[in-house]
């Protein structure tokens, strides 16, 4: 009764995935996002269906594909800054769609808060979530704060 951990270089809707073998495929009874806690959640899972399932082989797959492409890079991150400055001038908030490729985008966009989100959105579902508390948290995460 052991989970096999299996990554791949690809990208996938819901990253971590549990699988249990069934004859000569696999099938996929629990996705997850590919955040910590769906990689927890993922890992619990598979523990159970290995329990429900001795006989078949158990396994959590984990596509990485994702994770590089969904940062925002030095240029991007000071036009959308730039962007939020000028806005503030005006009472206004960003709300920015970047395509990054294959049909994703990341999201930028201020609430009224004051928060910063910046989303990965593909197949018009949110990937992966990251909130700033403030456009200063956020200048500073992307190396801004002196701009």
């Amino acid at each position: 009764m052991t989970v096999e951990r299996v990554t791949l270089d690809a990208r996938a809707m819901f990253p971590a995935q549990v699988q249990v073998r069934n004859g000569g495929r696999w099938d996929t009874p629990r996705a997850f996002p590919g955040d910590a806690s769906g990689s927890c959640q993922a890992a619990v899972d598979a523990e159970a269906m290995a329990r429900k399932y001795p006989d078949r082989r158990v396994r959590v797959l984990t596509y990485r594909g994702w994770d590089e492409i969904w940062h925002l890079t030095l240029a991007q991150a000071e036009a959308v800054y730039d962007a939020m400055i000028a806005l503030n001038d005006v009472s206004g908030r960003v709300q920015a769609t970047i395509p990054i490729g294959d049909g994703a985008d990341l999201r930028v966009f201020e609430k009224e808060s004051g928060e910063v989100h910046v989303v990965l959105v593909a197949e018009h579902i949110a990937q992966k979530w990251r909130v700033y508390d403030d456009q200063h948290a956020f200048a500073v995460a992307h190396g801004l704060e002196d701009k």
